[in-house]
């Protein structure tokens, strides 16, 4: 190993620009707080114009203002209503990109149906991003995040860890062209010095507080499985409000077979002792770990795939894939695909084990940057959380709450106005269909209560 000064990581603690925005002096004009909200977006605008974490576009987030203490909680259908389209015009003439946070299964779901496209894509990727927002919702699709998708944290990648371990074991740096056995191998050198103080340093490096855009997006999603190799916490951060205590990591719990699920397949930095990153700790997980493998294997069978920051080149992954790419020969019919794998470039590569089961969609073209094909990525994603949302069942969750009536389409008021009449009935009913018909209207946005059976 090669001596080198300590790596640093990028930009992990930054300045946060705040706006507060007075929703309250306004009065119930929503057009009036909109245009004091323009006057805040665009000071924002002004402070962040050096774009941050590799961005080529500066990122701002906001919630859906005035609907938790201010003026508008009980029209929140009117405040939604207005402000997509009002967002979607500021961020194009202001040079920068939204990201609405709406916790609010409600709130998400009127702000996904407020919206009837996304900017920036091709026609072929938008008619890609739908296939597979399609497949999310019908809740055929599955999820395999890698490394990639924590970039924009400032975390290390693979090899940056691996250095950042070497020099604190006082053993250097990784040669130049290092490959993934080469990190396997310093790994495991710094790991003999280093022994159990190797966790503190990988909690000291991997330990994040929030997690990406593409992290959010990803959750947006709602798929029931997912799995990551990656060591730090940020998927499972931007899952836990979309499944709250339904969710299951699978490192420290044992899934449930009607709750949603995330395997770590490499360990948890909250649990250092279970990592997989050394040659030895590799060689241990293949043996030990093939129910976890196999779990990935029928993925692959059982749903589409979706990778997203995973190189295909993991070698347990690639020995994986030969096994599934031999049933796959022999089962499937011409131009079946059982993965999509989303890259910066293209990760088709022909002869590879599965490689004729894939659909590949790269995004950057040429003369285009690494960092304008990642800003393409998560528009990518948003327009599948939006199809997503759309083709689901709880598409229209709102419909039944008085608070987002301003978003009821005329042809949709007699329908809404019969099932509303519905939910007394529904309540007061102790037959035992009565459980589904009240389950039902929930879904459209009754008032949940605990009634007869």
């Amino acid at each position: 190993m090669r001596r080198a000064a300590r790596p640093v990581r990028a930009g992990r603690v930054r300045r946060q620009h705040v706006e507060l925005v007075d929703t309250v002096s306004t009065g119930d004009d929503v057009g009036a707080m909109l245009t004091g909200l323009r006057e805040h977006l665009e000071r924002l605008a002004g402070q962040v114009r050096e774009p941050r974490a590799g961005r080529v576009v500066p990122l701002l987030a906001m919630p859906v203002p005035g609907t938790g203490q201010g003026n508008f909680h009980h029209r929140r259908g009117a405040v939604v209503k207005a402000l997509v389209p009002f967002l979607q015009q500021a961020a194009a003439e202001l040079g920068v990109d939204v990201a609405l946070v709406t916790p609010d299964r409600r709130d998400h779901a009127a702000a996904q149906a407020s919206r009837d496209s996304t900017l920036d894509l091709t026609p072929q990727e938008k008619a890609e991003a739908d296939r597979l927002g399609v497949l999310a919702g019908r809740g055929e699709l599955s999820v395999f995040v890698g490394a990639g998708a924590s970039v924009p944290l400032g975390l290390p990648g693979w090899g940056q860890l691996v250095d950042l371990l070497l020099h604190e074991a006082g053993l250097g740096a990784l040669p130049p062209g290092a490959d993934d056995s080469t990190f396997k191998a310093g790994a495991e050198l710094a790991h003999a010095v280093l022994g159990e103080r190797m966790g503190q340093v990988l909690a000291r490096e991997l330990e994040v507080r929030h997690h990406a855009l593409g992290h959010a997006l990803l959750a947006a999603l709602r798929m029931r499985q997912s799995v990551t190799t990656n060591f730090d916490t940020a998927l499972e951060l931007a899952m836990r409000p979309v499944h709250g205590e339904d969710l299951r990591v699978m490192t420290r719990q044992w899934a449930r077979s009607c709750s949603p699920w995330l395997l770590k397949l490499h360990g948890s930095v909250d649990r250092p002792e279970g990592i997989v990153l050394t040659r030895s700790q590799y060689e241990r997980h293949e043996r030990e770990g093939r129910p976890l493998y196999g779990l990935v294997q029928g993925l692959l069978m059982t749903s589409h795939l979706l990778f997203v920051g995973f190189s295909l080149t993991d070698s347990a992954y690639l020995r994986l894939a030969e096994e599934v790419d031999h049933i796959y020969r022999s089962a499937a019919r011409p131009g079946d695909t059982v993965a999509t794998a989303l890259g910066l470039d293209s990760l088709a590569e022909e002869g590879k084990a599965l490689d004729d089961a894939f659909h590949h969609v790269a995004f950057r073209e040429p003369g285009r940057s690494v960092q304008e094909a990642a800003r393409t990525l998560e528009i990518f994603l948003d327009r599948m959380a939006w199809r997503a949302t759309r083709t689901a069942r709880t598409a229209h969750e709102y419909l039944l709450d008085d608070r987002y009536l301003d978003l009821v389409a005329d042809d949709a008021h007699g329908l809404r106005h019969g099932l509303a009449a519905l939910v007394p009935l529904a309540r007061s009913a102790t037959c035992e269909v009565a459980r589904d018909v009240r389950d039902a209207l929930e879904r459209f946005g009754a008032e949940r209560t605990t009634p007869g059976p």
